[in-house]
């Protein structure tokens, strides 16, 4: 892979945009499916009545978060109008009911109400935030005491051998990414490493895990 198409690569997983961007949510769909799957299990373990996303792409997994939990309010937030709009036209029911919320805004600016949520969480996000203490601040801000944060990550070590990850990436091992959250008000609860997707880039697979992180937030 030419060092143009890793940087475009990269460009596009930060924030889907243009033409391109729509198919590169449709790519994280398929890309991360087993992840976000594992994600939603363990939010349906949680069983939240009011949950933020932060990074929804095109809002492809929303719905499946309210089968079988007391879930009645979903807000999501992110920060490319393209998945705004693709989102949008994936949830227009949900939309129109009020049960689903979407924003255009970033991860240090969250639009809603202080201790207001039950439950945040990202998927393959965290890399983005180039203060992450700035955006665990906001997440403490909007979380109800005793709310949960709930991160998913790929490990650094894996990471590195994908070349676009050399472009913009903060990467994190588990116990990075558990320090971090530590380090900025949280308490771990859990965080657990498993064998997740596999993908194919210029005719080679790639077979990553992904890591999940539940933390409490502190009093």
């Amino acid at each position: 892979m030419d060092e143009t198409t890793a940087r475009e690569i990269a460009s596009q997983l930060r924030k889907p945009h243009g033409e391109r961007g729509y198919e590169t949510g449709d790519k994280m769909n398929n890309g991360n499916r087993e992840m976000n799957e594992r994600v939603i299990s363990r939010i349906r373990e949680l069983n939240p009545q009011r949950a933020l996303e932060i990074g929804f792409g095109n809002g492809h997994f929303i719905q499946q978060l309210f089968a079988g939990t007391n879930l009645t309010r979903y807000t999501g937030v992110d920060f490319s109008p393209e998945m705004i709009d693709a989102a949008g036209r994936n949830n227009a029911q949900a939309l129109d009911n009020g049960s689903v919320v979407l924003h255009e805004s970033h991860a240090d600016q969250l639009p809603v109400e202080n201790a207001s949520q039950d439950l945040v969480f990202a998927v393959n996000v965290l890399y983005f935030w180039e203060n992450p203490a700035r955006e665990l601040a906001e997440i403490r801000r909007v979380l109800k005491p005793g709310g949960n944060l709930l991160l998913a990550i790929r490990p650094a070590e894996q990471m590195r051998h994908l070349p676009f990850t050399a472009h913009g990436f903060l990467l994190y091992s588990p116990e990075e990414l558990q320090q971090l959250a530590e380090h900025n008000g949280f308490s771990c609860l859990e965080l657990s490493t498993a064998e997740s997707d596999s993908f194919t880039m210029n005719d080679q697979a790639f077979y990553l895990e992904s890591t999940l992180a539940l933390f409490l937030k502190n009093a």
